[in-house]
């Protein structure tokens, strides 16, 4: 069983590669007769907020997320609701903007698609964080592999189990899978992956199977190596799309369960001990703490339906830790397979659930029959400073309780 998908490890290297671009900003654009203006504040842990307006009378209060460069959420005024999507591409800002039908969803047959163009005086950009100065050239001491320090900055989640300190010059963004760490001078990644392992022989099992999928693949390059009690490492190499990769990976295990993998990845000739360094320092300082995990939260007992135009996806969660889901879609997609979660295609799927975390958030494990097992982030859904407990995002697709 793989611990990540190789196109997903690939993707996130590729947000970082950009050099973190954030969407924040003032924007400008003109459609027709009416001139539009677009306001975007994007914070650290991806939360997107802002305004649009147009000369026409159009105006919005933005709320979303980012999540590897895209961005989508809501739009909304006294009377009208919107659903929006945006991307940056090279020095634009791809936007699309749906009004909901009479049913409260989007009307993807009216969308509107704007391209807006960033006012370079007026964006608001984010401080850049600290880098630690390079060894000068000259210095007579002997090259020596750089040692990663904490900058204070904590990072966390309460449905990790665990925290850690920011080695100093790198920056974060939470994923719906964990959390992409970057640098603006180091080349490359790391991306952090919790996992809900109870042995550190299932870690090491994990990671010797390397990463795979449809685009290529990342396979250890000798053994997986003990670092300590509870902390393992490997080295990888691979292809992916033709291109050469390498890259350093460690595991961790909780006292209480449960742990993190970090794995460091550039090109190879990219790759640093600067970027190992970094993800080592981390694996190695995580503080961890027990997570409230329970069979069966009264609050998510019950059925909760995904509507979109394409598709209705049922999940019922149990309170004796029973799940089954079930959806109808007009096209497949990957649908009817357990990886598919909310894509189902005229089947079902059964097996059972926990949660961990709070009602805000957390991850639900699915174990299906079959005893493959995943892990969905959860959000309760939040608009306009009001809190819809009624409404989960589960793996970024909203629901709602029958």
């Amino acid at each position: 069983m793989r611990f990540i998908s190789f196109s997903a490890l690939l993707s996130c290297l590729l947000v970082v590669a950009v050099g973190g671009q954030t969407l924040s900003g003032k924007y400008s654009s003109t459609s027709g007769d009416a001139k539009y203006a677009l306001n975007l504040s994007q914070s650290s842990d991806g939360t997107l907020t802002g305004t649009l307006s147009n000369s026409s009378g159009l105006k919005l209060s933005l709320s979303g997320t980012v999540a590897e460069g895209e961005a989508n959420g809501t739009g909304q005024n006294d009377r009208e609701r919107y659903y929006f999507e945006a991307e940056l591409d090279g020095g634009k800002l791809l936007f699309m903007l749906v009004r909901n039908d009479d049913a409260g969803m989007p009307d993807f047959e009216n969308a509107k698609e704007l391209t807006f163009s960033r006012q370079g005086s007026e964006s608001k950009t984010e401080k850049p964080p600290e880098v630690e100065p390079e060894e000068s050239e000259e210095s007579p001491a002997p090259a020596a592999k750089p040692s990663a320090t904490v900058s204070g900055s904590e990072v966390s989640d309460p449905s990790w189990g665990f925290s850690f300190t920011l080695p100093k010059g790198w920056k974060q963004r939470k994923t719906s899978e964990g959390a992409v760490l970057g640098h603006d001078t180091i080349a490359g990644m790391i991306l952090l992956l919790p996992h809900r392992l109870r042995g550190l022989d299932d870690v090491r099992a994990q990671m010797k199977e390397g990463l795979q999928d449809e685009e290529g693949q990342l396979a250890p390059t000798g053994a997986i190596k003990s670092m300590g009690e509870n902390l393992l490492t490997g080295e990888y190499a691979g292809v992916y799309q033709g291109e050469q990769v390498k890259a350093t990976a460690f595991g961790t295990l909780s006292p209480h369960g449960g742990g993190a993998y970090l794995i460091a990845a550039a090109t190879p000739e990219k790759f640093s001990s600067g970027l190992s360094s970094a993800a080592k320092t981390i694996a190695k300082s995580m503080r961890y703490k027990k997570t409230a995990a329970s069979a069966a939260p009264s609050y998510f007992a019950g059925t909760w339906v995904s509507t979109t135009k394409n598709t209705e996806t049922r999940m019922t969660f149990r309170s004796d830790g029973t799940f089954s889901e079930y959806g109808e879609a007009s096209y497949s997609g990957g649908a009817g397979t357990d990886e598919a979660w909310g894509r189902a295609n005229g089947n079902s799927s059964s097996g059972r659930w926990t949660a961990r975390g709070t009602r805000e958030q957390g991850v639900l494990t699915i174990t299906y029959q079959n005893g493959t097992q995943r892990d969905v982030q959860y959000q309760v859904h939040v608009e306009g400073g009001e809190t819809y407990w009624s409404e989960y995002y589960f793996a970024n697709d909203l629901y709602g309780r029958q």
